[in-house]
C-alpha cells in the first residue's frame, strides 16, 4: 500500500478498499491483475464504485494501468487490466517489468 494513500484523507473508504484489494494481489514489483468481479467482491462495492475508484486512484497517482485486455506482450494471457501500484513514482514501469522478467527465469543449475 502506498504510504501516501494511508494518510490521504481525500480518499473515500470505497476508494481505499479498492486500492487495498489491488495491493493485496500485487507482486513484488507492484503489478496486479485482479478482475472486476474479484475487486467488487473483495472490496464489497458496486461496479460503478470500482470504476470510479480506479479513475480517482489513477488521477491521484496511486495506480496506473499498464495493460488493458492483452495490450502488453508481458500480459498476453491476462484478459482484463494489469495495474501497477505506484509505491515510488521514481521507478519506471519498463524497468520493473524487466526486473520481473528476470525473476521469472529459472535459476541456473550447475551439473553435479
Amino acid at each position: 500500500m502506498p504510504s501516501a494513500a494511508i494518510e490521504d484523507r481525500k480518499l473515500t473508504p470505497h476508494e481505499f478498499r479498492v486500492l487495498a484489494v489491488i495491493c493485496f494481489y500485487a507482486n513484488n514489483q507492484g503489478f496486479a491483475w485482479p478482475n472486476q468481479t474479484t475487486i467488487r467482491a473483495k472490496a464489497g462495492v458496486s461496479r460503478n464504485l470500482v470504476d470510479r475508484a480506479i479513475r480517482i486512484l489513477k488521477r491521484r497517482k496511486y495506480i496506473e494501468i499498464v495493460s488493458c485486455y492483452r495490450s502488453h506482450p508481458k500480459w498476453r494471457r491476462v484478459m482484463g487490466n494489469v495495474y501497477r501500484v505506484i509505491y515510488d513514482d521514481r521507478l519506471e514501469t519498463d524497468k520493473l517489468i524487466a526486473e520481473m522478467n528476470h525473476e521469472d527465469q529459472p535459476a541456473a543449475t550447475t551439473p553435479p
